[in-house]
């Protein structure tokens, strides 16, 4: 049996800066649920390329012409705390 696909980019979904804000709400939630971190980078990456910083996304992915897809150096990682908008 022929399964037909259809291809599926988060980027086509990211367009407005409310789209972006609610899909990271939704991933700092699934990160905070799951304990998932790298979850929750992705999402960082996702939005940083559908907002066309390039220096962000290859930060978080390490995804640019001629580099690999490991990880950003110990080096170049900070220790950052994250914190959700507050709600007025």
């Amino acid at each position: 049996m022929e399964t037909n696909l259809t291809k599926w980019d988060i980027q086509d979904y990211l367009k407005t800066p409310e789209d972006r804000a609610q899909y990271l709400e939704a991933a700092m939630e699934e990160a905070q649920r799951d304990g998932d971190l790298h979850f929750l980078a992705v999402a960082f990456a996702d939005v940083a390329k559908a907002i066309g910083n390039g220096s962000v996304y290859v930060f978080l992915t390490g995804v640019s012409a001629g580099m690999s897809t490991a990880p950003a150096p110990k080096t170049m990682r900070r220790k950052t705390t994250m914190c959700a908008p507050s709600r007025s």
